[in-house]
């Protein structure tokens, strides 16, 4: 199960399956923990993490996991920060795109894009 961070504000646009969530990255995270100690940065998988635990909240995605595309980091995140993710589900395709930017100056720090698959393993054997 994800820890996930403060989240302070959900915006839900149902009909353009699009989500914008702003979250609090307080440095008592405990992704910052050993990440690095003199200078503590929010790992990547974290954010990815998150993205598909948020996804998984508000969008009927398919259980089988496929791929992860288009991954970028841009920027490293420092705490104390404020984070806004985009959340952008193309049902057809059974993937979602995310963004996360700084809450204070709008810069993109990470996006990609996840995708899953409704088969089921026996059916790929």
């Amino acid at each position: 199960m994800s820890v996930l961070p403060p989240i302070l504000q959900r915006q839900h646009d149902a009909a353009n399956q699009r989500v914008v969530i702003e979250m609090d990255i307080p440095a008592s995270l405990p992704h910052f923990s050993g990440h690095f100690d003199d200078h503590p940065i929010l790992p990547g998988i974290a954010q990815l993490d998150w993205a598909i635990a948020l996804a998984r909240e508000v969008f009927p995605l398919p259980q089988k996991f496929q791929s992860v595309e288009r991954l970028k980091f841009n920027a490293p995140v420092f705490p104390p920060n404020r984070l806004q993710l985009t959340l952008e589900y193309q049902a057809a395709q059974g993937q979602f795109n995310f963004s996360y930017c700084r809450s204070a100056d709008g810069q993109t720090v990470s996006s990609g894009r996840v995708r899953f698959s409704s088969e089921r393993a026996e059916e790929l054997a």
